[in-house]
């Protein structure tokens, strides 16, 4: 729906001549200008939202990117508009830590004051709303990024075993691809895709691609301290090992509690063809 104010570039008028209706050519006008001001703002979003590499989008200075366990891929961006914010937060950025989930906490109990017992319980999100609102500590401490035992399994090498010994021993399944976050710590283990960090396009360099030296990139457990290199070039696993064996066992914890995902199988009579090209509810008339 577009809003007052009622002016926009003669552009949009023009796109629309064929309207008789001056009135109803303004109103034209105005959607498409709405349009194209929402698409601007997702395309930037995007653009820092574990962008896409493959089609060029550009993570930098962030290892990977979409669909990858590097920051470049996990590290999303966003904005919050709202009089209800306190004067002394509005125009900073806030780091703490947040997940997709803590949204509906934030917004049941914290923005509307309603009851979260009335909603299935325990939630995994948490209440972010005097964080976001007057710039207060996270009450998250952990986010788990991701656990898929189906992809990303990497060989337990001898030089990982010179480290941690027998792959059984561990607490979590190491080969496993997975990554958590514990403050400024993350673990990551199994095989996290391509971890390359690519320079913009009209950067003067003609390669994209940037050569780093990572530091123990090689081994299957990888830890990271990304507050202080938030580039993740530094595999700080070796020197850390209490660490790494509390947050593999906070892995454990996670996948103990996960359930198996929904294997949706392909219903032929759900055919767009058969509806003349477009997706459409098929099962009304059964």
């Amino acid at each position: 729906m577009v809003h007052t104010p009622n002016k926009i570039p003669k552009k949009y008028m023009k796109r629309y001549d064929e309207i008789q209706n001056k009135g109803r050519r303004f109103y034209a006008g105005r959607v498409t200008a709405l349009d194209q001001a929402v698409r601007d703002i997702v395309r930037e979003l995007k653009s820092h939202n574990g962008g896409q590499i493959r089609q060029m989008a550009c993570n930098w200075p962030l290892r990977g990117g979409k669909g990858r366990l590097w920051e470049g891929g996990v590290k999303a961006v966003g904005f919050i508009h709202s009089p209800l914010l306190s004067k002394r937060v509005r125009g900073t950025t806030y780091n703490g830590l947040m997940h997709v989930t803590d949204w509906l906490p934030t917004l049941v109990q914290g923005v509307a004051g309603g009851n979260l017992k009335r909603l299935p319980n325990p939630l995994d999100g948490y209440n972010l709303w005097k964080s976001i609102k007057y710039g207060k500590e996270s009450p998250r401490l952990v986010l788990l990024h991701n656990i898929n035992p189906e992809r990303g399994l990497k060989v337990w090498s001898k030089e990982d075993e010179k480290l941690w010994g027998k792959l059984e021993k561990l607490p979590f399944n190491a080969t496993i691809r997975a990554a958590i976050r514990v403050g400024d710590w993350k673990l990551i283990t199994g095989e996290p895709g391509p971890g390359q960090r690519y320079l913009p396009s009209e950067n003067p360099s003609k390669r994209r691609s940037h050569k780093t030296k990572y530091f123990n990139d090689r081994l299957t457990i990888r830890l990271y301290n990304v507050g202080e290199d938030p580039r993740e070039i530094i595999n700080l696993a070796a020197e850390h090992p209490t660490k790494v064996n509390k947050m593999l066992r906070k892995l454990r914890h996670f996948q103990k509690e996960s359930v198996d995902p929904i294997d949706y199988t392909f219903d032929e009579k759900s055919d767009p063809a058969l509806f003349g090209g477009v997706w459409t509810p098929w099962m009304d008339e059964e």
